[in-house]
């Protein structure tokens, strides 16, 4: 089964909890996304498994947080990956991760 790019029941829970301050959480996630996919792509491309790691775990929270579920999954996959000094499945889905961070970011501003 595929996985959703975004759960919605989590961002109706933030909408309500947040009320006016989501529109900063949703602005900031897609700037800090923009940039650490960014910086993840860098990352691979110099196949540095330290750097990958971190990149990919912060990713991965961030989007957690906000129910941003495809993103949050395959980021943990790298991460995993590249804490056991493996920097291949980050070559593999780097290409993935980005074209659906984009999707995941632009399918976010609908909620606004």
């Amino acid at each position: 089964m595929a996985i959703m790019l975004l759960d919605p029941q989590v961002i109706d829970e933030l909408k309500d909890l947040l009320e006016g301050e989501f529109k900063l959480l949703v602005d900031t996630y897609i700037e800090d996304t923009q940039k650490n996919v960014a910086l993840l792509r860098q990352a691979v491309d110099e196949l540095n498994p330290a750097k990958i790691y971190a990149i990919a775990h912060s990713i991965k929270g961030a989007s957690l947080n906000l129910g941003a579920l495809w993103l949050s999954e395959h980021c943990l996959q790298v991460e995993k990956a590249a804490r056991a000094d493996d920097a291949s499945v980050g070559q593999k889905l780097i290409d993935d991760i980005e074209n659906k961070s984009s999707e995941t970011c632009d399918l976010l501003s609908t909620y606004l």
